[in-house]
């Protein structure tokens, strides 16, 4: 029989696995759309890109930035003015923006604000290219 101290921490490490799955599953997605992007904008040029499209190559600037550096450092080096033109349309959309992703960095309270940035970007990207 186990105690409930054991059966909770069983379910918090179920809970931390499903989660670390997810995350990793959204960076595969994130990663393999903007590789189709990339490609096809070096085949047929930047004019062959939508709105969303070149968009969601500021987004995935912006989210390569805040998942391996911590900070919005590299996203412009990625994709010009990906900075500035994602957190435009991320403030219309009311998801967090570039005044809160700076909060929070200073704050040590990135890995969340990053989550909740990243899960509105993808739901919304995901309805524009289905």
């Amino acid at each position: 029989m186990h105690s409930s101290s054991e059966l909770l921490a069983s379910e918090s490490a179920s809970h931390l696995g499903r989660d670390v799955e997810r995350h990793l599953d959204c960076h595969l997605e994130i990663d393999e759309r903007a590789l189709h992007l990339l490609k096809k904008r070096s085949r047929q040029g930047k004019e062959s890109l939508s709105y969303y499209e070149q968009l969601y190559l500021c987004f995935w600037a912006v989210d390569y930035s805040l998942e391996h550096h911590g900070d919005l450092s590299v996203a412009d080096d990625f994709e010009p003015n990906a900075v500035i033109r994602f957190f435009a349309f991320a403030q219309q959309q009311g998801w967090p923006n570039w005044q809160q992703v700076e909060q929070a960095i200073e704050e040590q309270q990135l890995r969340a604000c990053h989550m909740q940035l990243q899960d509105k970007a993808v739901a919304y990207f995901n309805g524009q290219f289905a």
